[in-house]
């Protein structure tokens, strides 16, 4: 779980430029199955932080009201 807002932007940003960096492999037609691969589990890390993310954003706004 992602404690602060700087770590939180810290983990989607590093999740969003792996994603990018195998899909630029991908069209340059470094085709593989490990390419593949690790552009798939790029892409389900990047989603994974951009939901946590969300849940971040949430609770911080839930304790704003509270």
């Amino acid at each position: 779980m992602i404690a602060s807002e700087k770590g939180l932007r810290r983990t989607v940003r590093k999740a969003r430029n792996l994603h990018r960096v195998f899909l630029i492999y991908r069209r340059w037609a470094v085709d593989s199955f490990v390419i593949g691969c690790w552009a798939e589990s790029a892409k389900s890390d990047r989603d994974a932080a951009m939901a946590e993310a969300r849940e971040f954003k949430r609770r911080d706004a839930e304790r704003a009201r509270a």
